[in-house]
């Protein structure tokens, strides 16, 4: 049993002397609200990323939008590109009264620029339809909820995870609340 303990020991102080000061986590929480005001829509795939850039399904849209950021990277603007999938056939856009309540799965990359960093966000997740409206898909009341990953930064080399929910009034422009946990 103190063999046992003493190895326990040992290997203990060997990994405390030979693990570099660089290794240890220097995690920051991350928060941040992006407000998408203004864009375009066009049908297919965007192509602008290769994150954006798929349609499994060949029933896609393209939302290019522009807005204003505020949180951990300072205040400044945030583009949104994303691939929206209507591939369910729920979701049809120029439809009006078609039947809108499915959700949708969304590819996007988040470009923000602000005071204090430069950042990219892979964005993953799905737009879905508030139940039982039947609007065009563009103006539809929509929750949109998923993942959003630091792939680019100047201040978190190390990149991060967030949660991203969105609420307004089409699948991708309203607002984006950005929480989760970024590191140095």
């Amino acid at each position: 049993m103190r063999l046992k303990i003493n190895v326990i020991v040992l290997f203990a102080i060997i990994w405390s002397i030979s693990t570099p000061a660089s290794a240890k986590s220097d995690l920051t929480k991350y928060s941040g609200t992006v407000k998408l005001t203004s864009g375009s829509y066009a049908s297919g795939q965007c192509t602008s990323y290769t994150f954006t850039n798929r349609c499994s399904s060949g029933d896609c849209y393209c939302a290019q939008l522009t807005g204003t950021y505020s949180g951990t990277a300072g205040k400044g603007s945030a583009t949104f590109d994303a691939t929206v999938d209507l591939g369910d056939g729920q979701r049809t856009i120029g439809s009006a009264g078609a039947n809108c309540d499915g959700c949708s799965p969304i590819f996007g990359v988040l470009q923000i620029t602000g005071s204090k960093d430069t950042e990219t966000f892979d964005v993953l997740g799905a737009g879905c339809a508030l139940l039982n409206q039947a609007v065009d898909v563009q103006s539809d009341a929509t929750e949109f909820g998923g993942g959003c990953i630091l792939v680019a930064s100047n201040l978190f080399s190390n990149g991060g995870v967030t949660t991203c929910i969105a609420t307004g009034t089409s699948p991708t422009l309203g607002t984006i609340k950005m929480t989760g946990s970024a590191e140095k």
